[in-house]
């Protein structure tokens, strides 16, 4: 009977030590594994814009960015431009995109006007110090509607000129919805 103890005791003690390597390098692998993505939310706001305009985020780290369209009634999506496109094209229409979150100006399929919809895209950033413009790629909403991701350090010096609404854009948007409400009340009377 002793024997049989000896053995079942050495057999127990070897399940234990395999067991208990096994398990430290279990633990440490999953320290030592890449964390979960941060979730970024870029939410469109009435007046035709984003709630945030510069994002910053670290070189080569994969992010979650999360679109939600608020304005109800209003159509939006949110484009990821490819570095230096869109400087270089002046319109949102032209751009290598990395992605569109969110329907195309064209596709009205896809419903994008309910308040709370939302879209999401994976990225991992460059593995450089860049700018990268984000704009919403509606008629007439680019100019007022873009920010940037900022990743990692770069320089002011380099950062891409979004186009600009010029002058009275918001007079001219402003003046259409007055005459638009004094027509609707008009027909009203």
């Amino acid at each position: 009977m002793k024997k049989y103890s000896i053995r079942i005791g050495l057999v127990f003690t070897l399940f234990i030590v395999i067991n208990t390597f096994l398990i430290s390098n279990t633990v440490s692998a999953e320290v030592q594994s890449p964390t979960q993505a941060e979730t970024i939310y870029i939410a469109s706001v009435p007046g035709t814009k984003f709630n945030v305009t510069e994002v910053a985020l670290e070189k080569n780290t994969q992010y979650e960015i999360v679109f939600v369209n608020v304005d109800v009634g209003v159509p939006h999506n949110l484009v990821i431009v490819k570095t230096d496109t869109y400087a270089n094209s002046g319109t949102i229409d032209t751009v290598d995109k990395i992605s569109t979150l969110g329907p195309e100006p064209t596709d009205f399929s896809q419903p994008g006007t309910e308040e709370g919809r939302t879209w999401s895209y994976t990225w991992t950033t460059p593995d450089s110090d860049s700018w990268v413009i984000f704009a919403c790629s509606f008629v007439g909403h680019y100019p007022t509607m873009n920010g940037y991701f900022k990743i990692g350090n770069p320089s002011e010096d380099d950062k891409p000129n979004a186009p600009t609404a010029g002058p009275g854009f918001e007079l001219v948007v402003g003046l259409i919805a007055v005459l638009g409400l004094a027509g609707y009340r008009i027909k009203r009377n």
